[in-house]
């Protein structure tokens, strides 16, 4: 029981983490807030990428963002050009972060004030990598995130029907996965919990049919026919007792 209700947790705690990874952003005022590490689509000015990390008193961690670069160029010339080129981030990316305890910034430009910590890349600058955009769209993938909310400043999520397919079709394939993994443990738990059933059934002792009469017969009294016989000594002596016939008679 203990071993089935341990699997069941674990099928739970999957399925959540499943749900949990399909939202990585969503749009709040003033612009999209991410909410989990993942791949993302968003709709950015093509002059300025910023970002506002709120409340940082109580804040601790590491934002971590790539963007895709253009794909005219290389990755080792990119290397040769700019800074942020990074080796955390995709072949194709380039890599921004801003950190809450130093308060340092790589690949933006950073400023501290109201409680609030700003990072922002100027586009067209000739020390970080371009960013790629096609139609105002740029992918990013988001690496790690503090304990408060990240925003992308003025920015939207795409909502064509072309994208809300792909969403859609995303969160139906992590659905069929958590569901799949689901059965998988409970499959799982059936197994282990049927041969235990079976080892204690093999445990107990089982006598055939045959031994079970043999020991009743054993234990009844032997049967007698008629009435019990005389021993052999008390008929000797009874003939010896009897008086003798006289052949003269």
């Amino acid at each position: 029981m203990t071993l089935s209700m341990s699997l069941i947790y674990q099928v739970l705690c999957i399925a959540a983490n499943v749900v949990k990874a399909a939202d990585v952003a969503r749009e709040v005022e003033g612009g999209v807030q991410l909410l989990n590490p993942g791949p993302i689509q968003l709709i950015v000015a093509p002059d300025v990428l910023s970002f506002t990390i709120k409340n940082i008193d109580n804040c601790i961690g590491l934002f971590k963002i790539c963007y895709v670069f253009e794909p005219t160029k290389s990755r080792d010339e990119l290397r040769r050009l700019y800074r942020n080129v990074g080796g955390s981030c995709p072949q194709d990316c380039c890599t921004l972060w801003m950190d809450l305890e130093s308060k340092a910034v790589f690949g933006l430009g950073g400023e501290v004030h109201n409680n609030n910590f700003y990072g922002m890349l100027v586009e067209g600058n000739s020390i970080t990598c371009p960013r790629y955009a096609v139609n105002g769209r740029s992918n990013f993938t988001v690496v790690k995130l503090p304990n408060c909310p990240v925003i992308v400043d003025v920015a939207q999520l795409p909502k064509d029907e072309e994208t809300n397919d792909n969403e859609k079709s995303d969160s139906s394939m992590k659905w069929i996965i958590a569901i799949c993994v689901g059965l998988g443990l409970l499959l799982i738990i059936a197994v282990v919990v049927g041969f235990c059933l079976c080892m204690r059934l093999k445990k107990k002792p089982v006598y055939p049919a045959n031994s079970v009469r043999q020991v009743q017969q054993t234990t009844l009294p032997p049967k007698t026919n008629g009435s019990p016989k005389t021993p052999a000594s008390k008929k000797t002596q009874f003939h010896a007792d009897s008086p003798a016939t006289n052949d003269d008679d």
